[in-house]
């Protein structure tokens, strides 16, 4: 499944003709943040001195996010009753969209990554910003350039 975006403050998912009758269940799922236990870890310096742009920075990694969010995807392809949508809420990715070009490069890489692990989602995903998809302050540009 892909992951929906909301145009004009309307979401519409797949198949909007068809009514929601009786119960219905869904998955909320948060922060998968990919790439975060390599700046956090101190891996990166990130735990140390709280900076993103450490040299090694564009060479980070996030073995560990992929494994669990792919393990997400696994699970919930695997249940019998499927729920109706999942929604993420942010953070969904590590890199800032207002740290430089160094955070954007990395951030389209995890970009990449997350695209690649919840295409394989059964089930229609929704993705709620977090301060690293938009930023503390957000902008136009930092919403149209997330998720």
């Amino acid at each position: 499944m892909p992951v929906y975006r909301a145009t004009d403050r309307t979401l519409q998912l797949p198949d909007p003709t068809e009514e929601w009758a009786g119960e219905f269940t869904f998955i909320q799922a948060a922060d998968c943040q990919l790439g975060m236990e390599w700046t956090c870890s101190g891996t990166g310096g990130y735990g140390q001195n709280n900076k993103y742009e450490h040299e090694n920075y564009e060479n980070s990694t996030w073995y560990h996010e992929i494994r669990w969010c792919t393990s997400l995807v696994n699970m919930v392809n695997k249940m019998e009753t499927k729920p109706k949508f999942a929604v993420m809420c942010g953070d969904i990715l590590d890199a800032w969209p207002q740290k430089g070009e160094l955070s954007l490069r990395v951030r389209d890489k995890q970009y990449a990554d997350f695209q690649k692990i919840f295409k394989d989602l059964d089930i229609p995903l929704v993705c709620v910003c977090g301060n690293h998809d938009v930023g503390n302050s957000p902008t136009q540009q930092t919403v149209q350039i997330q998720i």
